[in-house]
């Protein structure tokens, strides 16, 4: 099941299926209300519980099997740009420059706030064991935080742009992988425990999203200005296996599949595009058209039927 945002409404596509269903449009009135844009979404670790963060600051949970939302959380006073689950914990991060943690089986939902960032917050990821989490913002800078303190364990300043693509390691629970925008272009490799820098690599390319393959040692980033090309690269070597290319504009997100074996990622050229390039023995061509899960006429066809063009 993959969710996608467009504006005030939220899609739910089942690729087995092929069903498209709007889960729901969040606008409260006729053309819509640029207050309730939907700018974040994550998917609770499991079950059908998705969060949606809005653009007038507050954070829904919707059950997806029932079509119902389950609550609306307030809190922060601006723009919700990024969130994350860590068991019953919904991480928020805002444009306010802070992160909530909200336990949502209760009515105090906020159980703590992280505070640190200057500016806008614009990547949030648990690590796998819940125990670190890692934040990126406008402010060029990634933080390293635990639950069990308000201060953040370490501060990292060597990306020298907003710090949007963050991953953990699978493999390796305190590597994580953070990349800069278009004045850095950098990939950097952090020890968690440790505070130090392990491995860096200039991508050439503004860097908008990372994730780390589950069959293979390798990682994948996904980038804007110059070229929109998706890297696959080996790690920790990091010779590139390949580019794949396709977009014609800058991606905005990616997401992989539960499998691990497809990566789908979409940009604002307003099309979304599914490869198969993550799963043990996958080929690792250049070829856009060779790693579409469907067909083009097909991808086309839910890309038209989401108004994505």
């Amino acid at each position: 099941m993959l969710a996608v945002a467009l504006g005030t409404c939220l899609y739910l596509w089942n690729s087995t299926t092929g069903a498209i269903e709007c889960l729901t449009d969040t606008s409260s009135g006729a053309g819509g209300d640029a207050s309730n844009i939907i700018t974040s979404l994550s998917w609770v670790n499991e079950g059908n519980i998705l969060a949606l963060g809005l653009n007038n600051s507050h954070v829904q949970l919707w059950d997806t099997d029932k079509a119902k939302q389950v609550r609306c959380m307030k809190g922060h006073s601006a723009r919700v740009s990024a969130l994350d689950w860590n068991g019953h914990i919904l991480s928020s991060g805002s444009r306010d420059t802070n992160v909530m943690n909200h336990d949502v089986r209760v009515a105090q939902h906020v159980v703590s706030t992280f505070e640190g960032h200057s500016q806008e917050i614009c990547g949030l990821k648990w690590s796998p064991d819940g125990s670190q989490l890692a934040t990126g913002a406008n402010d060029n800078m990634v933080h390293i935080w635990s639950l069990s303190q308000s201060a953040p364990v370490f501060r990292f300043s060597e990306h020298r742009a907003a710090v949007k693509a963050l991953a953990w390691c699978p493999w390796e629970k305190n590597l994580l992988a953070t990349g800069g925008g278009s004045a850095d272009r950098t990939i950097r490799f952090w020890n968690t425990y440790s505070g130090a820098c392990v491995n860096s690599i200039d991508t050439y390319s503004q860097v908008c999203a990372l994730a780390w393959s589950k069959h293979e040692k390798e990682i994948v980033s996904a980038h804007g200005y110059s070229q929109n090309q998706i890297s696959v690269w080996k790690y920790p070597t990091m010779v590139k296996l390949a580019d794949l290319t396709g977009h014609s504009s800058r991606i905005l997100a990616m997401a992989q599949s539960p499998d691990g074996e497809t990566l789908v990622s979409a940009s604002g050229d307003e099309t979304l595009r599914f490869w198969k390039c993550l799963g043990a023995n996958q080929s690792k061509s250049s070829s856009s058209s060779s790693l579409l899960t469907k067909d083009s006429n097909n991808n086309n066809d839910f890309l038209n039927s989401l108004n994505l063009r």
